[in-house]
């Protein structure tokens, strides 16, 4: 979905504007409904959008984005935790965690965000449940981030959401896909319903250019921790 602050933008955004992304969401629906029903009744295509949770009126954007466009599903994604990225560098990773007081601070922070999206909108996906990991996957999960982890697949599964099974981690380096391992054994350590027996999996291909995204998640192949 595209971002309300200019100050939200990413470095690799520094030529676009608010109003800029805007305008490119609009195109992108506009030309998504114009292929879905050219494909009509051959592809089943589903016009959706990836959520935002920075911001305290971020989770309202998201319910007006969804009703503007009558979206058909939502990616429910967290991407900041006290408005700093936590995924996009290991420097801006560092600076939350210096803001947050602390990796267990910023991991609950983490899922306390995702949670808040899970009970006010209740996206049909669940993304890259664990992104938090991203820059500091040997951190050992505290109880009181555990309880959180628990919660917030309880949650999902009770609505019945699918859980993405995510391929960018192995464009940084991490081992599997999301979700880690570490939140597999969560799961399985308290036998949770039947958690991520309902998959989605996605690349999370942001780019085509060169095809280098998608070719390299497709080279290295998936690496899925057993359910």
């Amino acid at each position: 979905m595209p971002r309300y602050r200019l100050k939200d933008l990413y470095p690799e955004e520094s030529t676009q504007s608010v109003q800029s992304l805007a305008d490119t969401f609009e195109k992108y629906v506009t030309e998504a409904r114009r292929l879905q029903a050219e494909y009509q009744g051959r592809i089943n295509l589903l016009v959706g959008a990836e959520t935002e949770n920075i911001v305290e009126g971020s989770v309202q954007h998201v319910k007006d984005l969804r009703e503007r466009y009558q979206l058909d599903y939502l990616v429910g994604s967290v991407h900041h935790v006290n408005e700093i990225p936590i995924d996009f560098s290991a420097e801006m990773f560092q600076e939350a965690v210096k803001v947050a007081g602390g990796l267990d601070n910023l991991y609950e922070g983490f899922y306390d965000a995702q949670y808040q999206l899970l009970v006010q909108i209740k996206p049909e996906v669940v993304g890259h449940f664990d992104l938090i990991n991203m820059f500091s996957q040997a951190h050992p999960l505290s109880p009181a981030v555990e309880a959180k982890i628990r919660r917030n697949i309880t949650t999902a599964v009770e609505y019945g959401a699918l859980f993405e099974l995510n391929s960018s981690a192995f464009r940084k380096g991490l081992p599997g896909a999301h979700p880690q391992a570490n939140i597999v054994q969560v799961e399985q350590k308290n036998n949770i319903f039947s958690h991520f027996s309902r998959p989605a999996l996605l690349t999370d291909c942001h780019l085509l250019a060169g095809g280098t995204k998608l070719a390299d998640d497709q080279e290295r192949g998936w690496q899925v921790h057993p359910f």
